[in-house]
């Protein structure tokens, strides 16, 4: 099958024509997202294969302590959360799945020895060759080519540097700023695939970080607001300028609290 081969089938079957009545806020464009409805089935942890390189690890052992609160709570109550956060995956050659979202969630799951997890099937690309579902895969927007220190890793390389399972992803500490600095009201929530990524390499070289421990945590926060909040971002998804701020997005600005500075490697 040809690249345009490729291109036609995918605007025949794209990743959410499983279903025909739902709105643009489902498409890969504006997130990915399950389909409603979509058929939910138990799989191991470590039979998703990742499709990006690196998480946030702070933002890993905060889902990390939402896990523990569940089993403390007993296995009917995670059982419930696991169900209530099916992990989207894409079928690729050899009936393999791949993990197109929660990567933070299955990484915590692995580390709390949670065995299994729940799954949706968002599309099947299981019949096309190796190389015609990687290109698939990066049409799509479900693969995100930078590494842990925000370098990009050439496209046609990157089925080689993927880890097989989650224990390979790498620790961005950048991807653990994005995310304290938005729940800090610094930008708004995004469903644009891989906003905080973006975020991440965004604040990178503006935001130096010499070591992410609790103390400092805050400081790297503020500091990573206001370059949220400056014109240079404002093509970044769910940019908020200072003026036009929420009530929301201030209030979380004035309590910086431990809540968000737990759990910090």
């Amino acid at each position: 099958m040809s690249v345009h081969a490729i291109h036609e089938s995918q605007s025949k079957a794209s990743l959410y024509s499983s279903t025909s009545d739902w709105g643009a806020e489902h498409t890969l464009e504006t997130g990915i997202k399950l389909p409603p409805g979509t058929p939910t089935y138990k799989v191991a942890v470590l039979d998703l294969h990742p499709t990006q390189l690196a998480v946030g690890m702070q933002q890993v052992h905060a889902k990390m302590s939402k896990v523990a609160n569940k089993q403390q709570k007993g296995p009917q109550a995670l059982e419930k959360f696991l169900q209530g956060h099916p992990v989207p995956v894409v079928l690729g050659p050899g009936q393999q799945r791949y993990m197109i979202d929660h990567h933070h969630l299955c990484c915590a799951l692995h580390k709390m020895g949670v065995k299994s997890c729940y799954a949706g099937t968002v599309c099947d690309y299981s019949e096309l060759s190796q190389e015609q579902f990687w290109v698939a895969m990066a049409r799509r927007n479900c693969l995100w080519p930078f590494r842990s220190d925000g370098s990009a890793a050439d496209v046609h390389m990157l089925p080689g540097l993927l880890p097989q399972t989650v224990e390979g992803l790498a620790d961005d500490p950048y991807r653990s700023l994005a995310a304290l600095v938005r729940k800090a009201g610094g930008y708004n929530k995004s469903n644009k695939p891989f906003s905080e990524f973006i975020w991440a390499n965004h604040l990178r070289p503006r935001v130096p970080m010499v070591l992410m421990a609790v103390p400092d945590v805050e400081r790297y926060v503020h500091h990573g607001i206001s370059h949220a909040m400056h014109p240079d971002a404002a093509a970044l998804p769910g940019y908020t300028a200072l003026h036009v701020a929420s009530k929301q997005q201030l209030d979380s600005m004035s309590c910086l609290g431990q809540e968000q500075l737990q759990a910090v490697e």
